[in-house]
């Protein structure tokens, strides 16, 4: 099993056939991985805003990776926001706008929000790459 998600473990694929049946793969589980990877903190979901940047739990964060995978380049702080503000109803809602299968992604909350804060995290970055591997 990786210890890490190496991007040059992660296969190309063109953009429009970036899903496979359930709407995930490994770029995105690595992608959202190597993300929450670099952040100080991984709050409980839905995310909590800290003054002006929205911190998202691992659930949202794989909604967010799924966007910006789809829409490179454009600005989606107020995805972002609005998944804070909303809550698991809508992060569940746009999982299946984007092709996202909402029960991976409702795992991903409900492991994220089982796990103690100081160590959610790094347990996070392990359980995402876990499913990158699996996928």
């Amino acid at each position: 099993m990786y210890s890490s998600c190496d991007p040059k473990l992660t296969i190309a694929v063109k953009e429009d056939a970036m899903y496979n049946r359930s709407g995930m793969t490994a770029e995105l589980f690595c992608g959202t991985a190597n993300a929450l990877s670099l952040e100080e903190l991984v709050p409980r979901s839905p995310g909590i805003m800290i003054g002006n940047r929205a911190r998202l739990c691992a659930g949202a964060a794989v909604v967010y990776q799924a966007a910006a995978l789809k829409n490179a380049g454009r600005d989606l702080t107020r995805l972002a926001e609005k998944m804070v503000t909303l809550g698991k109803g809508y992060i569940l809602r746009k999982a299946t706008e984007l092709q996202l299968d909402p029960a991976i992604v409702e795992r991903v909350v409900l492991k994220n929000d089982s796990c103690r804060d100081d160590e959610r995290r790094d347990r996070m970055v392990q359980f995402l790459q876990e499913l990158a591997v699996d996928t």
